[in-house]
């Protein structure tokens, strides 16, 4: 199988009469976010074997700080001018299937909208705009490069930054609904061997998987997020702005 990591660059400064789009280079803030996203990965043992990215500055330095903190072992971090200048989706997915199969994953740092519409052809639920410094993860069912298309993917899981208040408020979603899952499936447990017993201490139940929840939740800067309700509720409590 092949894997593909969709990383959009970090936040970056703003277009001017005096800086070219092309030239725009990160802000500190677009730094310590590409940080942060890419320790979390690092800790569940993401490892490319190939980083990709576009030649504009702020994708190039977005794709360093990751290959850093990854402590990525690869070959240099590849060049690609046309993810860059890449108008659609289909451009992109050219350049994944031109891929050499001895590589078995590729993260490719780019620019919307072409990413994201990326995102959106290989996992068709994900009907969203990839946030900055966000990562996508694609499983594909595929043996070749040259075989990925729309079909046989799904999704391996999905990261981004939040500001603290939005944090707070997935995390407080996160915690209710792995919580509430966690509790039926102790309670299940012991009513099979003590029903009476069970029901007893129901609501003790509840309180400890909510306890074992939110510390779950809370043992990442930024939660990693692996099915398609909890990437729901992430973009549910963050506002994503349209952004270039």
């Amino acid at each position: 199988m092949k894997t593909i990591y969709l990383l959009r660059h970090a936040q970056a400064e703003p277009r001017s009469e005096n800086v070219p789009d092309k030239g725009r280079k990160l802000v500190k803030g677009g730094i310590e976010d590409s940080g942060a996203v890419a320790q979390n990965l690092r800790e569940e043992g993401v490892m490319p074997d190939l980083i990709i990215s576009s030649s504009a500055p702020r994708a190039l330095e977005t794709a360093r700080i990751f290959a850093k903190k990854l402590k990525f072992k690869g070959p240099d971090i590849l060049l690609k001018e046309k993810i860059y200048s890449a108008d659609d989706a289909r451009a992109l997915l050219q350049i994944i299937r031109g891929m050499d199969d001895k590589y078995n994953s590729v993260m490719m740092v780019g620019h919307d909208p072409s990413l994201s519409a990326l995102a959106q052809l290989l996992i068709k639920p994900f009907q969203f705009e990839l946030p900055k410094a966000g990562v996508l993860g694609i499983e594909c069912k595929k043996r070749k490069w040259a075989d990925i298309g729309s079909e046989n993917n799904q999704i391996l899981h999905f990261i981004a930054p939040m500001k603290k208040k939005r944090l707070e408020k997935l995390r407080k979603g996160l915690t209710e609904t792995l919580g509430s899952r966690l509790e039926k499936c102790v309670s299940k447990t012991l009513k099979e061997s003590n029903a009476v017993a069970a029901a007893r201490i129901q609501k003790t139940i509840r309180k400890r998987s909510l306890q074992i929840a939110e510390d779950f939740v809370c043992s990442h800067e930024y939660p990693l997020l692996k099915t398609l309700d909890e990437i729901f509720l992430f973009f549910k409590v963050q506002s994503i702005e349209k952004q270039d």
